[in-house]
């Protein structure tokens, strides 16, 4: 008979050899295997041909993704017909390369006295689809035969033989490659098969790919030529080195790539590659032409072009809940009533950081201008420099123009502390929120100060809690709930806290200079700066900044004064050594 289908297929696909009990992540199944006739290869156009036949691979639904992990050509996408052809030649190469390579191959023959032992062996995974429902056939016409006569039990089936595929690896392990029930008696050496030639020119009759949301299926066609153009001589055939089942067992095949889903021929690799190049072209090439398109608006009139910006910067929309519009940066800064981040102040904090030591140098986020204004630096760098004992850079000068050693270490506690925070509102932080975090981590190693951490667990309650009358307690317990019940979900939030604080620490502060702390558990010792801020700000002045309106409950309203507290050294008389009394430094 034909060669038996291998494991060339499934290893450039990217998916397990066989839908076997040995197999931990399950596999596909080869469909039954067909013979075509000679008869058929001048119509080929093949003279003096080989052997043929032809099978399938049914990958499930889903694009076969299930199943494989190469990119199966989908019959939606517009570059399908030429990645169809590449994918032929890639498994027309592959199945010839191991032909040619069989001195890297090793072929085994594994008798068994019946197919029963051959599964308990191997698994069901050794039979393609056609041979596993012949054996269910003969076992339901057996069971009937029995049952008719009354007999104890079916036969285990005839004598069998399984073929093994393996690659001699450079470990000197041998790495499973394909196992099969064979379909004769012997295994035709490779080197007598010449080489393969897939068949696909008529998509209907010859080798095909079916891949939609429903199906995906790949079938082969194929033809074996003869060497030399010899007509393939099989009479002669015979069983390449014999072994028993003892040199085959369950644990090698478990743990072997043959029965994992990835690719494992370097042809279905190199497809891969070439499919991911072929995709960042079309990629490119679709940008080349949104790009043109937007050139060619770009075009319209100066005036038109102004009109529209000016319409932008007015539907621009920063406040502490929402940024909308297209950001004018410069306007910004003076609604702000900030100021720009200038090179010059950039050197300047490069002289009281940098320069002592503290860090390697600037963060990008100021050498790319990601923060680009503030408020105060200058009285922060004047702070500092008289902390060194070093005077600021020339105005007109540049990076170099600064201190080139340190000065001597200070004895004296930094005049200055950090203060950042957290609203925990989901138990786990994104990107975004390290933003601040990595900034101010790398702010605390350059000014080596101190630094708190406010988590307003309660401001989060106040703005997006919950809480209903009806489900409070009554204090009476009538109907068996608790009569202490609150009717809210405060607990949540302070349980976010402590989640949120594990992504934090993570930032890399340092830990005998950082305290970080929750409102609802800390805002009693900031609580006298926190009445001295009511006092001063009126509630018109915190709609106006906050666009807070008459329906707000009155913890929003109250909450600013909260979170302004930190600000003030005096709020932290343990953890800074400010005064309880006064609001100083």
């Amino acid at each position: 008979p034909p060669p038996r289908p291998g494991g060339a297929p499934p290893a450039i696909l990217g998916c397990p050899i066989g839908s076997s009990s040995t197999a931990a992540s399950g596999g596909v199944r080869p469909s039954a295997f067909q013979m075509t006739y000679r008869k058929e290869l001048p119509k080929l156009g093949i003279q003096n041909g080989g052997l043929s036949g032809k099978f399938s691979f049914n990958l499930g639904k889903r694009f076969g993704s299930e199943a494989a992990s190469l990119s199966i050509p989908k019959d939606e996408d517009d570059d399908r017909e030429v990645r169809v052809a590449k994918f032929w030649e890639a498994a027309e190469a592959a199945a010839n390369r191991l032909i040619h390579k069989n001195d890297q191959l090793l072929m085994k023959r594994v008798d068994f006295g019946s197919e029963e032992e051959a599964i308990q062996k191997f698994g069901d995974g050794i039979f393609d689809a056609g041979q596993l429902a012949s054996r269910e056939k003969r076992i339901k016409k057996e069971q009937k035969a029995a049952k008719e006569a009354e007999a104890t039990a079916a036969s285990a089936g005839a004598v069998v033989s399984a073929g093994q595929l393996s690659f001699a690896a450079s470990d000197n392990e041998n790495q499973l490659f394909s196992l099969a029930l064979l379909h004769g008696e012997n295994l035709v050496p490779l080197s007598s098969l010449g080489h393969i030639k897939i068949l696909r020119d008529n998509p209907k009759n010859d080798s095909n790919i079916v891949c939609n949301k429903k199906k995906c299926e790949v079938t082969i066609k194929f033809c074996v030529m003869p060497p030399s153009g010899d007509a393939l001589d099989t009479t002669g055939a015979v069983a390449v080195e014999e072994g028993n089942e003892t040199k085959l067992d369950v644990a090698s095949i478990e743990g072997s790539k043959a029965m994992s889903k990835e690719i494992r021929l370097e042809e279905g690799t190199n497809y891969e590659l070439w499919t991911q190049q072929l995709r960042m072209e079309a990629m490119s090439t679709s940008a080349t032409t949104e790009q043109q398109q937007q050139d060619t608006a770009a075009a319209a009139p100066v005036a038109a072009t102004a009109d529209a910006a000016d319409d932008k910067a007015d539907d621009m929309v920063v406040t502490a809940f929402e940024v909308a519009g297209s950001i004018d940066y410069n306007k910004l800064i003076e609604q702000f009533g900030s100021k720009e981040l200038t090179p010059y102040l950039l050197r300047r904090l490069e002289n009281v950081t940098v320069k002592q030591g503290t860090v390697d140098r600037l963060h990008r986020f100021l050498r790319r201008e990601i923060f680009f204004s503030h408020r105060d630096i200058e009285k922060i760098c004047e702070l500092l420099e008289g902390w060194y004992g070093v005077t600021p850079p020339p105005i007109d000068g540049d990076s170099h123009d600064v201190e080139t050693t340190p000065a001597k270490k200070p004895t004296t506690p930094c005049p200055i502390y950090l203060y950042t925070g957290r609203g925990p509102s989901s138990a786990a932080m994104h990107l975004g929120h390290l933003v601040p975090f990595l900034f101010t981590a790398w702010l605390q190693k350059a000014f080596q100060c101190p630094l708190v951490i406010q988590m307003t667990d309660d401001e989060k309650f106040i703005f997006k809690g919950e809480y209903t009358s009806e489900n409070s307690g009554d204090g009476t317990g009538a109907n068996g709930l608790d009569p202490y019940r609150t009717g809210d979900n405060l607990d949540y939030f302070a349980n976010l806290t402590t989640e949120n604080a594990k992504d934090i620490i993570a930032c890399d502060f340092i830990p005998e200079k950082t305290f970080l702390f929750s409102d609802l558990d800390y805002v009693g010792r900031m609580y006298p700066n926190i009445v001295r801020i009511w006092k001063a700000v009126t509630v018109n002045q915190v709609n106006g900044v906050f666009g807070f309106d008459s329906s707000a409950n009155i913890g929003k309203t109250a909450f600013p004064a909260i979170q302004a507290a930190p600000s003030f050294g005096s709020s932290f008389p343990n953890v800074l050594g400010g005064s309880k009394g006064g609001v100083d430094a």
